[in-house]
């Protein structure tokens, strides 16, 4: 396949900016590519976001269906946080946490539903194990372990024990915080939407693209000439309405499953871990119910006292599979000429993905891959 980002740059006049700086050089090339980006989820809209910040020409975002609907991302629970569940910090957690919270305040400050602490309660002896090597290892009162009445002083819905409390941690309005992403994308009058599935990157060179960025969920594998190691799962959660009697849940709380307050005094319970089942709509709220089991009543035995179940909601995500003792980190990487990868962001995607995306659109400008993270490109066969 032939260098498109070069062909690129030279058919719009790249040569003639040769008295200019280099870096107006690099600039003029910019404002001439055409970037195609496949998936309009948090991955893919975060790129175009980023794109459009660098002044590259056009950007057009290829999925068929509309922002904030449809995706794995869009049914997200809205939690942004440093740490995994066994109380360490994830990967690039203390910048990718800046950037997330500098791409949401630019784009859509009024989607942060929630700023505050997290709790991660305790409900198994490996779990207290856990936190309490998690407490030692983070000096920095990030997280802070609570023990016996320290739980009923400061999550006083918590039956545990034992738990964590994240002190800084947010809830987002993801579909929001989506739309207006994409919002601030065509105000720069580079970026537009096509409501469109892609069958394979050569067919979008074909069409006068320069680079593809394939940014499309567990959907991802099926672009790429290499295989990810990557499991399609499907999650389903439950969104419980307050009764007109009931006290407000107001801490979000996680220990496998999760308790997330939303808008409206609203709570979000979830999620399962499934197969992909195409016939998943046709699933009622018990069915549902019974599927995510016990634990978020043992996170908060008076759910039902406080609140109703009202709905479903679905999505699939593409999950990394990693060797035994290895974090589940995502893939970034370039699989073949002026074809870009950004995918197995998991359940970390608020965490990740603006970070991600600065890493990978310098790469994409630069014509570099050798800008990305070599942690980020295994797992890729």
């Amino acid at each position: 396949m032939p260098n498109k980002f070069s062909s690129a740059a030279g058919t719009c006049g790249f040569a003639l900016a040769s008295k200019g700086s280099r870096s107006s050089r690099c600039d003029f090339a910019k404002c001439c590519l055409r970037v195609a980006v496949v998936g309009g989820g948090l991955a893919g809209l975060s790129v175009a976001d980023r794109l459009c910040k660098l002044g590259v020409g056009e950007v057009v975002l290829f999925d068929p269906n509309p922002i904030g609907v449809g995706n794995a991302s869009a049914v997200a629970a809205g939690m942004l946080h440093k740490f995994t569940p066994r109380g360490k910090k994830a990967f690039m957690a203390d910048e990718a946490f800046q950037r997330s919270q500098e791409m949401i305040s630019e784009s859509a400050p009024n989607s942060i539903i929630y700023h505050g602490a997290l709790f991660r309660a305790a409900v198994t002896e490996k779990q207290e194990k856990d936190y309490i090597k998690a407490s030692q290892l983070n000096p920095d009162s990030e997280l802070l372990l609570l023990q016996g009445d320290e739980v009923q002083c400061s999550v006083p819905q918590s039956p545990a024990r034992m738990g964590l409390l994240i002190r800084d941690a947010f809830i987002i309005d993801t579909k929001m915080y989506m739309k207006e992403l994409w919002n601030k994308c065509v105000s720069t009058g580079a970026a537009s939407h096509r409501l469109e599935r892609v069958k394979s990157p050569a067919d979008l060179f074909d069409s006068g693209f320069d680079s593809v960025v394939i940014a499309a969920g567990y959907q991802s594998n099926d672009l790429v000439p290499q295989h990810m190691n990557m499991q399609r799962k499907q999650g389903r959660n439950v969104i419980f309405r307050k009764r007109s009697s009931g006290s407000v849940f107001n801490i979000p709380m996680v220990s496998g499953k999760y308790l997330v307050p939303q808008r409206d005094n609203d709570l979000l319970a979830g999620a399962t871990v499934e197969a992909v089942d195409p016939n998943v709509n046709e699933r009622g709220i018990s069915e549902t119910l019974e599927a995510l089991g016990t634990r978020i009543f043992e996170l908060y035995p008076d759910l039902e006292e406080h609140y109703e179940p009202a709905s479903v909601t679905s999505g699939v995500r593409g999950i990394p599979i990693r060797p035994p003792g290895i974090a589940p980190l995502p893939y970034l990487s370039s699989p073949s000429p002026n074809v870009w990868l950004i995918a197995g962001l998991a359940s970390r995607g608020l965490l990740h993905h603006a970070l991600l995306a600065d890493l990978l659109t310098n790469a994409l400008v630069s014509n570099d891959p050798s800008l990305l993270p070599e942690e980020l490109q295994s797992g890729i066969d």
